[in-house]
């Protein structure tokens, strides 16, 4: 199964991570795969640092002019695709040497299901490991319910079939920064079964230039929410005051963001969105707001 492994990239600042992040995958001890760079105006010169990649036919480059977005460069990458299966790295985490073997297995083992998923390991700038929390959700199979409750991981730590990716259109191109990871899992979650591995097969970097240490000045994790809600109304199985709940708190940490920013208009806007999505427990006799 040829798996094409997807590597948006767009910050100049990012090149040694970037190098880190091929070496990781030419690494593998599977060794049936394409890498595809999209350089989402980046303006680096790629060919002339991984030339030696380019002439064993591994690597190929899709070039932005301008930034379009990470939704849209994960997109154009997917299209211009060979392989079956689909994997992505950003361009600043690390994968261990067995995170494809052990993904490509699975899905050979479980034909029905869309996705695999594994936890990844959070370390800084310096690949040094940091105490934050990982998935803690059931290993195996997972439906909609698990990934609404537990989460998933970020897009480095997922391999996905083509086909499936393709059914239910790709990432949301709506989402510019932030939040399109968790709106893809949420809408492969209502068609198919996904797979979960409770293990680091990955290192997920965390540090001032990725878009994960921005997420709370951006509301669009809680729009991710917002369209999971809508979509699923008529369903009797989605835990629809729970995720409310879940929506309101992101818009709360959102409006929390843009206080300690000054920018007060934006705190009031995202303060108003949470209060809607909060469950009133009119049968309390205090009145108090649940959470």
């Amino acid at each position: 199964m040829l798996v094409s492994v997807v590597i948006p990239t767009h910050k100049q600042e990012r090149r040694a991570y970037l190098k880190e992040a091929l070496g990781s995958v030419l690494s593998q001890t599977y060794s049936n795969f394409e890498i595809i760079i999209v350089d989402d105006g980046s303006g680096l010169p790629l060919f002339e640092e991984f030339k030696e990649c380019y002439t064993n036919g591994k690597i190929r480059v899709i070039r932005h002019e301008s930034s379009q977005g990470i939704s849209i460069a994960r997109n154009h990458a997917v299209e211009e695709s060979r392989g079956e299966l689909i994997a992505f790295l950003d361009d600043d985490d690390i994968w261990n040497p067995d995170n494809l073997e052990r993904k490509v297995q699975i899905m050979r083992e479980n034909p029905n299901i869309a996705m695999v998923g594994s936890n990844l390991m959070p370390v800084n700038e310096k690949v040094e490991p940091l105490l934050r929390g990982r998935r803690k959700g059931p290993a195996g199979l997972n439906t909609l319910q698990d990934i609404i409750f537990y989460g998933w991981t970020p897009p480095s730590g997922i391999l996905v079939r083509k086909r499936c990716l393709e059914e239910i259109g790709g990432f949301d191109p709506s989402f510019k920064a932030g939040g399109e990871d968790e709106d893809l899992y949420l809408r492969l979650g209502q068609r198919f079964s996904c797979f979960f591995l409770n293990e680091d097969l990955g290192k997920y970097r965390v540090h001032t230039l990725n878009t994960s240490s921005n997420l709370r000045l951006n509301i669009e994790p809680a729009q991710a929410w917002v369209k999971l809600l809508d979509s699923t109304k008529h369903r009797s199985d989605i835990p629809i005051p729970f995720i409310k709940r879940k929506i309101s708190r992101k818009y709360f940490k959102a409006a929390r963001a843009f206080v300690w920013k000054g920018n007060f208009e934006k705190a009031f806007n995202c303060f108003l969105e949470a209060i809607r999505y909060v469950n009133f427990n009119l049968r309390a006799p205090n009145k108090t707001l649940s959470f």
